[in-house]
Formats: structure tokens, C-alpha cells, sequence
């Protein structure tokens, strides 16, 4: 398997095939003498600053720590808790329960809604 290819940026829906974000990073367990496994997967901000490099972490990291909406940022899901579906992921949860759509919360909220007619 193809580690990048296969799971990075993939879409992960929840159980009713609501869009809840994309893989951002993984989760591996490594002990001697055994293949690496994959826990969990990251969602968030954070974890896709991390893969281009440790100082966007760092910034990435301070700012969701100020003005974002998504805490812990990253958001890690177990990797049990998903199965493969066409172009992506499920997740065995409802989009209202996870805190990746946070900021799309707020920002309906706070934004959105008072623009008039919208």
C-alpha cells in the first residue's frame, strides 16, 4: 500500500456521507520487530502545516491556538473508526459530533447569517 497516495488528502465523510474534511497526517505505532501500524489519522490545520515543514506547524499551531475554532487541532480519529469508501473515507460518526467543522460553524453563524438574504 502506498501509504501517501492511498490515505493522504483523501475525503472522510461521516456515516451519512456528509463531507467532515481530509486526511492530514497519520498516526503510526512502531515497536521493535513488528510492522508499523497505523492508529489514527489527523484532521486539521496543524497537521497539513506539519507535512510542508516544522516552522508552518509552529505558526499553525499558534494561530488555531488564538483564533481558531477546532480544538485539539489536529483532530485525530481512530483508525478503527473508518472504513474505505469510493474517493475516500468514512468515518462511524455524525458531522455534528466532530469538531472538523468547527470553523465552518462559526463562521455560518457569526458570517453567513447576517448577510442579508442569505
Amino acid at each position: 500500500m502506498d501509504i501517501v497516495r492511498d490515505l493522504l488528502d483523501k475525503l472522510l465523510t461521516d456515516r451519512h456521507g456528509v463531507p467532515v474534511g481530509r486526511v492530514d497526517g497519520l498516526v503510526m505505532m512502531v515497536k521493535p520487530g513488528e510492522q508499523p501500524r497505523i492508529t489514527a489519522i489527523e484532521v486539521g490545520s496543524v497537521a497539513q502545516a506539519r507535512r510542508l515543514h516544522v516552522r508552518l506547524e509552529s505558526w499553525a499551531h499558534r494561530m488555531a491556538d488564538k483564533w481558531g475554532h477546532m480544538h485539539p487541532n489536529p483532530h485525530r480519529i481512530a483508525w478503527s473508526a473508518l472504513s474505505e469508501r469510493a474517493g475516500g473515507y468514512r468515518v462511524n460518526a455524525d458531522a455534528a459530533s466532530m469538531p472538523t467543522l468547527s470553523f465552518e460553524r462559526w463562521l455560518r453563524k457569526y458570517v453567513i447569517d447576517r448577510i442579508p438574504g442569505s
